[in-house]
């Protein structure tokens, strides 16, 4: 199970990664942008979710992906990404390479073909481009 913290409140936000990582809990702060990843690194969060808890809703095609990109380009080396997959398209796309984990919505396994699936995954994990 991930405990995620989805409100990045500055402080507090930190405070509850520290304490679930204390309980051994995985927690990631949650970024929806540059901002707010460079605010947590300075907090030393280590660990970030994007698009999971918190939709990134943008009326520009393509936008929130290109937004995640640009927030996992910018992690500090040492830092540990986990991003939220809705479709087969983005398990697929550049951005799954690109992150340290995959969160797969409930949604793609149900409408996915099984093996199609995990290819799409073991394509994604085997490297950065």
């Amino acid at each position: 199970m991930i405990g995620i913290v989805a409100s990045v409140t500055q402080r507090g936000s930190s405070v509850l990664s520290s304490f679930g990582a204390a309980l051994g809990l995985d927690c990631p702060v949650e970024v929806v942008n540059l901002n707010e990843l460079k605010a947590m690194e300075g907090l030393g969060v280590p660990f970030y979710a994007m698009d999971i808890g918190v939709g990134i809703s943008v009326g520009i095609a393509g936008f929130s992906r290109q937004l995640i990109s640009g927030v996992l380009g910018n992690m500090d080396f040492n830092a540990l990404s986990i991003v939220g997959l809705s479709s087969m398209e983005e398990l697929h796309g550049k951005i799954a390479t690109k992150a340290d984990a995959l969160y797969v919505k409930s949604g793609v396994v149900k409408e996915a073909d099984g093996d199609e699936l995990v290819r799409a995954i073991l394509d994604a994990c085997s490297g950065d481009d």
